[in-house]
């Protein structure tokens, strides 16, 4: 019975659409219930970043009004005095839970939960280049093309003719040297063979008129006196006078052997010599060739002027050429042949003292045609010589009264402490290079090296500096700021001629006065020594500039000078001038580009934003950039803080049912946990200048 109840009931269907309909709904409710609920945890924490990120905000705008000034910005301010302004901001930005309103998700802030973590400070290079460069980013671009491109644009041309002119011109003169010395040194072994030649000669010259005389005595003691006491006198006469004469004929066979020796061992010493120099002559002649269709290039001889002067100068330039050399060798051959026919007579016993006199006279000869053919050349290389070491002594002079102004630089003693505190052992620069020392190039100071080499190496210089001058737009931005922002020698002449630059700082007043670029530019640990540095290289500058100019001179055409000549002439002319214009540009003065266009001044300014160029090591002159600004400022800049990481914990509560949402977790679509009927989440974010 019990079994037909049961079954009555499963095959009724009576109710079934009503057990549907609550089923339907139960699900509609839960699925509603954690609807609202996800969507309440979504808003919530939309809410909890924008007020995590509207704190950082606010807290970044607390930032350094000292660095500010600087274009700079980053927050100094101690970790406690961040946290409070950022919880301050953070429950201004969510829901008042005391609030009687309705509120929909009653977000609340976790108390003591924020963290602030500082990721990057201004003692970051890459960071701290970047807000140099966006600062500098509307300024730099004017002033740059105003001050550096257009004073500087036409020289380029010139001073790349002028380098590769220089260039070939001591390519050139090493080659000349080289050759005229093989030749000096062949020419030298001749005279000395000619001595040696001489002396033998004048040796077997009295040989053989002692043997004459002998001879003579032998045939007048052949006479038979009758006397038998004369006639053994007269035997033993004629006993010495054989003996005599086997000696002297031994004795000049000797000599002859010894002189033929002599002769081939230094004919082929000075044959060796001229094949050397020969092989000089012959890589000159290829040099030159290449000079001449160097200077002849289209771009350089259309937008140069005065290069025939240049091109007179290359044909100044002797190449010896083959008949020089195989004159040379026929001329010694000659005398080697003379010899060497008189050598046979003698060794043979058949030579007399006309054959001596005949070799002698033709050996004479020759000797003094060769010592004819040498002379003039041998003077004129005196003469060149002489000038070049005129042009070189005037040259240094002019270094010499440059040095003296490096004298004037206005430091003061009292500096040390500063740059104690700049470049000292636990140093601002050092802690920005985190303890590693700088990578400084080594540099030598123009005014402290040979003037040949110091022009030379300055016209090279200042080439390739102008050939590359327009191609690097982010490290101009920050040698421009550089500029603008920190002090030089003449800033004092400059303020008063041109209008404040668009800077917050005043650089005049910085603690180091009147040598903060200099310092940035090469790190030396004294006033004196940047100031030096910076001299020399102004100085090196001029000097390239002022001999290019008298280089390419029209009164350079027709000179007649040789290459190197010309060069030490020009380099003369230029060490004048430059020290004249050292003299000016640190008075605070200006001096022109070059005397054919007056127009172009140059200052001390200007010539600092070229060397800041110039040295582009960045690593270095960002370092003592950033120690710069600890000095001037106080502030520490690995404790302003430019990029920071922030992350809180909030809190919600839940309307309904709080194990769905846990429930959730485990398919990651929340990613908070849930307490009890509260749901708590961390909120992360960061932010920067």
């Amino acid at each position: 019975m019990v079994k037909s109840a049961i079954r009555h009931v499963a095959n009724d269907q009576r109710g079934a659409i009503s057990i549907y309909l609550i089923v339907i709904t139960g699900v509609l409710f839960l699925f509603t219930t954690l609807l609202i609920d996800f969507t309440r945890i979504y808003v919530a924490e939309r809410q909890s970043e924008h007020a995590l990120y509207a704190s950082m905000n606010s807290v970044l705008s607390a930032y350094d009004s000292s660095l500010q000034q600087y274009g700079l910005y980053g927050v100094s301010i101690n970790e406690e005095d961040r946290v409070l302004m950022a919880q301050k901001i953070i429950k201004l930005n969510l829901p008042d839970r005391t609030a009687s309103a309705f509120q929909f998700t009653n977000t609340s802030y976790v108390d003591n939960s924020i963290r602030l973590q500082p990721l990057h400070s201004l003692a970051n290079p890459l960071a701290i280049q970047h807000q140099i460069q966006e600062d500098m980013k509307y300024k730099a671009p004017i002033e740059y093309t105003r001050q550096l491109l257009d004073k500087w644009r036409g020289l380029p041309d010139a001073a790349m003719m002028a380098d590769q002119y220089v260039t070939y011109a001591s390519e050139v003169d090493k080659l000349v040297k080289l050759r005229d010395l093989h030749l000096k040194q062949a020419f030298t072994k001749w005279k000395s063979w000619e001595t040696d030649y001489l002396r033998y000669a004048a040796t077997d010259e009295e040989r053989y008129a002692q043997l004459e005389r002998a001879e003579l005595q032998l045939q007048s003691s052949t006479l038979n006196t009758g006397n038998p006491v004369e006639e053994q006198k007269r035997m033993l006469q004629i006993q010495q006078l054989k003996v005599t004469i086997s000696e002297l004929e031994s004795n000049l066979q000797s000599s002859s052997q010894q002189q033929h020796e002599m002769n081939l061992a230094i004919t082929r010493q000075i044959a060796h010599e001229l094949d050397l120099a020969l092989r000089k002559d012959e890589e000159l002649s290829v040099k030159l060739a290449e000079a001449t269709q160097s200077l002849n290039q289209p771009q350089v001889t259309s937008s140069t002027q005065g290069n025939q002067g240049l091109q007179d100068s290359l044909n100044t330039i002797t190449v010896m050429g083959s008949d020089y050399y195989t004159l040379y060798k026929s001329q010694m051959a000659s005398i080697s042949s003379a010899y060497s026919n008189y050598h046979t007579r003698t060794v043979t016993g058949v030579s007399t003292s006309v054959d001596h006199s005949a070799h002698l006279l033709h050996a004479r000869s020759v000797f003094q045609l060769r010592k004819d053919a040498e002379g003039p050349r041998l003077t004129a290389a005196e003469n060149e010589e002489h000038k070049r070491e005129e042009a070189v002594g005037q040259a240094q002079q002019a270094m010499n009264d440059a040095k003296h102004q490096m004298a004037i630089t206005g430091c003061d003693w009292q500096d040390v402490n500063s740059y104690m505190q700049l470049e000292g052992p636990e140093g601002y620069a050092v802690s920005y290079r985190n303890g590693s020392p700088a990578t400084e190039p080594t540099k030598l100071n123009p005014l402290d090296i040979p003037p040949e080499t110091s022009g030379k190496n300055s016209i090279g210089i200042l080439s390739r500096a102008l050939q590359g001058i327009e191609t690097i737009r982010d490290t101009l931005y920050t040698n421009e700021y550089i500029l603008q922002n920190f002090n030089y020698r003449t800033i004092d002449f400059d303020m008063r001629k041109v209008p404040k630059p668009n800077v917050l700082s005043d650089p005049q007043s910085h603690p180091l006065r009147k040598q903060e670029v200099e310092y940035i530019l090469y790190g030396l640990p004294s006033c004196h020594a940047n100031m030096a540095a910076a001299y020399g290289e102004m100085y090196g500058i001029r000097l390239a500039v002022r001999t290019i100019e008298a280089i390419l001179s029209p009164k350079s055409a027709g000179s007649a000078l040789t290459p190197w000549l010309l060069f030490l002439s020009a380099l003369a002319e230029g060490a004048s001038k430059a020290s004249a214009d050292l003299k000016l540009l640190t008075e605070g003065k200006e001096v022109e580009l070059i005397s054919k266009m007056p127009t172009i001044q140059l200052s001390y300014k200007d010539y600092l934003r070229l060397f800041l160029w110039m040295n582009m090591n960045t690593s270095s002159q960002l370092s003592r950039t950033q120690a710069m600004l600890q000095l001037n400022t106080g502030t520490d800049l690995r404790r302003a803080t430019l990029y920071m990481q922030g992350e809180m914990k909030t809190s919600m509560r839940l309307w309904f049912i709080p194990g769905m949402i846990s429930l959730m977790k485990w398919g990651n679509a929340v990613d908070g946990k849930v307490r009890g009927n509260q749901y708590e989440w961390i909120t992360r974010t960061a932010h920067s200048y």
